[in-house]
């Protein structure tokens, strides 16, 4: 079974907090590690979300999740719930 487009992108973004010499690894420089994987998150609204990927650098107190979508995959409630 082939991966599906946007797993392509995240794939790039894992790289980016990895520690390797093939791909640039600047936000592993900065200490973001990947955390939970399609892991559901509650929001403050009470609605719950699961991106794709969180990375987390505790050096610096901030996380970025990404969530990646190719075509006509995403609809307007999901779109919301990212806000």
């Amino acid at each position: 079974m082939a991966a599906k487009p946007h797993a392509g992108l995240i794939n790039m973004f894992v790289g980016l907090c990895a520690c390797t010499q093939m791909w640039p690894n600047t936000l592993f420089g900065l200490g973001y590690r990947v955390k939970p994987i399609e892991q559901a998150v509650s929001l403050k609204s009470g609605l719950k979300t699961t991106p794709d990927l969180i990375v987390v650098s505790n050096r610096l107190a901030h996380a970025i999740v990404a969530d990646c979508k190719g075509g006509n995959s995403m609809d307007g409630d999901q779109d919301r719930r990212c806000l």
